[in-house]
């Protein structure tokens, strides 16, 4: 999980084959300075590590870790 997140899991809806979430975004949240400031964009990394949070909360129920 981010120590300063840029979003929030409002919900988690789990069924066979699919998970959705309702996100809220932090749209001043520093991280959207530097990633074009006029159409701000979610860097990558930021959207991996949250399909990380929802399949942990969501219906896999384990902790989830990246490997290199």
């Amino acid at each position: 999980m981010l120590t300063d997140p840029i979003f929030k899991i409002l919900s988690i809806n789990s069924t066979e084959g699919l998970i959705s979430a309702a996100l809220e975004i932090d749209i001043n949240h520093e991280i959207f300075n530097g990633h074009f400031p006029e159409q701000p964009v979610v860097p990558g990394a930021c959207m991996v590590q949250l399909v990380k949070d929802i399949l942990e909360k969501g219906s896999i129920g384990k902790i989830l870790a990246f490997q290199y």
